[in-house]
């Protein structure tokens, strides 16, 4: 059975964010720290991850590296503004699995881009 969780690198405050992926059909399960998200992820099974860079101060690249330690298949959406000198982003674009939204336009268009991601990205459980 596929998981309809997914983990937000975020806070609680982004309403709009969560309730895009409420009306998507997920549970956001929402962590503010790299080691908390870490752990989450190490114990639990989620369809994707949602890292917010608008509403998180974390090294975004230091992140989604140790996600794919950690798991090389899930989806992993690094949704906001880039970060100063693109370098990061660079990076982060040859990451497999792994995809950039600059901004929201609005959550219509948010979720349209996450369903195409993961019906991309998501095989069918045996």
């Amino acid at each position: 059975m596929r998981s309809t969780a997914v983990l937000v690198l975020g806070r609680h405050e982004n309403r709009s964010l969560i309730e895009t992926l409420f009306n998507m059909g997920f549970a956001a399960l929402v962590r503010e720290t790299l080691p908390e998200a870490l752990d989450k992820l190490r114990h639990d099974r989620f369809a994707m991850i949602v890292v917010d860079r608008s509403h998180v101060d974390v090294d975004v690249l230091e992140f989604v590296l140790n996600v794919r330690d950690i798991d090389a298949n899930i989806p992993v959406a690094v949704v906001g503004q880039p970060a100063a000198g693109g370098q990061e982003d660079k990076i982060l674009w040859a990451q497999p699995r792994t995809y950039l939204i600059d901004k929201l336009e609005s959550p219509h268009r948010l979720a349209q881009y996450l369903e195409r991601m993961l019906g991309v990205e998501m095989e069918p459980d045996s």
